[in-house]
């Protein structure tokens, strides 16, 4: 499985390896390893393993896009990304059957929550939290909420918080304990523009829990998309 290729002691160590200090970690070793990658003949376990378990690239037709509670307020770049990414994700939970009663979905980064309320306005039975560092962010997300899609029952949970894959962890149980709900249930890991060490701490998050799970919930899935080193974690945790 490609959930046991994320957990393999390798993948873990370059997950825990931060870019400040991975010259000096891994710097001979890369050295060697680049250069060796300019050789057809080389192969290593480990990128025998992630070609075996790439997606298949093929473009994903989108002229059926999902349409969005409201455009006011994004730019069209905006406006394109976030109706590409919740159609994506409203396909994947529909393809795989889940049931949306009991899903839950953590929007981490989810600045001014435009991906959150596309998301909950076509899986309105799934429980959504939307995290971000920036109580502003978080303010305002839930300011758009209430004039946009003020019949929203029930509303998106939001939490400020500043993430790490521990805190993530604990902010899912805390949030999942605030329920009544028939456990373990699902959690759907998703973030749109995760900077600096929010891909990792998600795919962190994910893979902990898929090794050790919680009694209340466990990892239904992950999709994220990286974006820049801005406001990168200088410990790299």
């Amino acid at each position: 499985m490609a959930a046991n290729l994320l957990s393999s002691p390798i993948v873990q160590s370059l997950l825990r390896a931060h870019p400040n200090s991975f010259q000096d970690s891994f710097g001979d070793l890369l050295d060697i390893h680049f250069r060796n990658l300019l050789l057809p003949t080389f192969r290593h376990p480990l990128l025998d393993d992630v070609r075996r378990f790439q997606l298949d690239r093929t473009p994903v037709d989108f002229e059926n896009l999902l349409g969005l509670p409201s455009e006011q307020g994004m730019s069209p770049k905006k406006r394109h990304e976030v109706a590409r990414m919740a159609t994506y994700i409203v396909n994947s939970v529909r393809e795989q059957g889940l049931d949306t009663s009991r899903l839950h979905i953590v929007d981490v980064g989810a600045g001014q929550g435009y991906l959150t309320r596309a998301l909950k306005y076509h899986l309105q039975d799934a429980h959504i939290l939307a995290l971000d560092a920036d109580q502003d962010q978080t303010t305002g997300a839930q300011r758009w909420e209430t004039r946009l899609i003020p019949s929203l029952v029930p509303r998106i949970a939001h939490k400020t918080v500043l993430i790490s894959a521990d805190t993530l962890s604990s902010t899912i149980s805390e949030w999942v304990d605030e329920g009544k709900f028939e456990i373990p249930v699902p959690v759907l890991l998703v973030a749109l523009h995760a900077c600096g060490s929010l891909t990792l701490d998600v795919l962190r998050t994910f893979t902990i829990n898929l090794k050790t799970p919680r009694p209340t919930w466990y990892p239904a899935g992950v999709v994220t998309v990286g974006c820049c080193y801005n406001l990168m974690n200088p410990g790299g945790g």
